[in-house]
């Protein structure tokens, strides 16, 4: 008797089907509520951790400039850290160095040349040294390279460095604002030949979006024009860029009010500098 009378209490506290089903139904409906909410707060998360690592370089950029008579380091274009296979830093003047090859030794931390945020760098296409791009999510005004910083007259409305798929913007489509005689920013980005990169212009406004996944059939990113960029300005604050076709971002920002922004970018060590 006290064997079924166990069995019957056993039954009687079971959940049916229909019970669990509804059970599920309402932890994914609170899953469905939540979890847009911690993506968000961890992408907060990440741009404050990524304007902290930027405003470090600028500490560093600013001690540069110091010890070299106002002079900023030329900058190669190219994203190496280590002569690949070695753990032997490049020289900062090579031209496979990444330029943050020249401030480390004021930064003694690569850490500030790294975004949480950011997914790749354009690169990757170089298997045997993807390692190193870890540390190069920052793209370089070309006009701040060999630049004697202390002759421009509005250090807060000149730009050093942002968030972006390039680690040195050369002046040839790649920067926010459009460039004379152009409708649109980010040409070099936007056209179909660079379809080996699609998602190169939502990584330049790499905050505000979406994570995304190598088998990911649709656009993996938030809605467009819901992107920033954190960009550093010579005078050390970080602000963020909304994502944007160029038409509010002015030349100046890049040029420090000099040209109209179709002037060549230094690109050796032997050029002349502003």
């Amino acid at each position: 008797m006290q064997r079924k009378g166990y069995k019957s209490t056993c039954q009687k506290n079971a959940f049916t089907l229909i019970e669990l089903l509804v059970v599920i139904a309402i932890i994914a409906l609170l899953m469905a509520v939540v979890l847009p909410g911690l993506r968000k707060a961890k992408q907060a998360g990440q741009r404050i951790v990524c304007a902290a690592h930027q405003k470090g370089f600028g500490y560093a950029f600013l001690a540069y400039v110091e010890e070299y008579d106002g002079k900023s380091h030329w900058g190669p274009n190219q994203g190496l850290w280590y002569v690949p296979g070695t753990r032997d830093m490049y020289d900062a003047d090579d031209s496979s160095a990444y330029w943050g090859v020249a401030y480390y030794p004021y930064a003694e931390n690569m850490e500030v040349f790294h975004c949480p945020s950011a997914r790749r760098v354009d690169d990757w296409w170089d298997e045997s040294t993807q390692d190193q791009y870890q540390w190069c999510h920052f793209g370089l005004n070309g006009f701040a390279a060999s630049r004697v910083t202390t002759r421009i007259k509005q250090p807060g409305q000149f730009i050093i460095l942002q968030d972006h798929i390039e680690q040195k913007l050369d002046n040839n489509g790649d920067m926010f604002h459009i460039p004379p005689g152009q409708n649109v920013n980010l040409q070099m980005w936007r056209t179909s030949w660079r379809s080996d990169y699609p998602e190169a212009v939502a990584e330049c406004f790499r905050h505000s979006r979406t994570a995304y996944g190598d088998t990911e059939s649709t656009f993996p990113y938030d809605t467009p024009g819901t992107g920033v960029s954190n960009s550093l300005w010579l005078d050390g604050h970080v602000s963020p860029i909304k994502e944007t076709t160029g038409e509010n971002v002015p030349v100046r920002w890049y040029t420090g009010g000099e040209g109209d922004g179709a002037q060549e970018v230094w690109t050796s060590r032997d050029t002349p500098a502003y």
